[in-house]
């Protein structure tokens, strides 16, 4: 008995398609390469849709593919995003920074990749210092968030 299709969409926001466009060859490597997924993205409405194909074994792993890509746009490095093709009990938590201090929020771009080690995640800040992406399990995710918030009282 032939499984069914399954379809996702993933939504690429207007000022992260040209970013995506580029990286666009490398996703679909990583994205068929071995999980039978098929991609297509279009540019103008900005969707990128993943389907299974009946090659498709894993039926998670279109799950894993739109877990990697919406990784891939929030401005994580593939390298670090292809973590979700892999494992499955990965998340990514988000932090909001509600200051204007300079001086704390590079503090924390410094401790950055002290608080990875130390807590096994990868953590991206974006562009603006005021929003934290952490990835990782949810257990690790709590315990880098408790660093971070710890962080930030200290300059309060």
């Amino acid at each position: 008995m032939e499984q069914q299709a399954e379809e996702i969409d993933v939504i690429v926001p207007k000022h992260r398609s040209r970013y995506v466009s580029v990286k666009l060859e490398h996703i679909r490597v990583m994205v068929t390469t071995g999980r039978h997924i098929a991609l297509s993205f279009n540019i103008e409405d900005g969707v990128m849709k993943l389907t299974t194909v009946p090659e498709t074994e894993d039926r998670e792993d279109i799950h894993r593919c739109a877990a990697f890509i919406k990784a891939v746009i929030l401005g994580f490095s593939i390298p670090t995003a292809s973590k979700f093709l892999h494992r499955d009990n990965l998340k990514i938590g988000s932090l909001k920074i509600n200051t204007n201090d300079t001086y704390m929020k590079q503090n924390i771009i410094r401790t950055k990749s002290a608080i990875e080690d130390f807590t096994k995640t990868n953590i991206l800040v974006n562009k603006d210092g005021n929003q934290l992406y952490i990835l990782g399990t949810p257990l690790f995710i709590k315990n880098a968030s408790d660093h971070i918030s710890h962080l930030i009282s200290l300059y309060n």
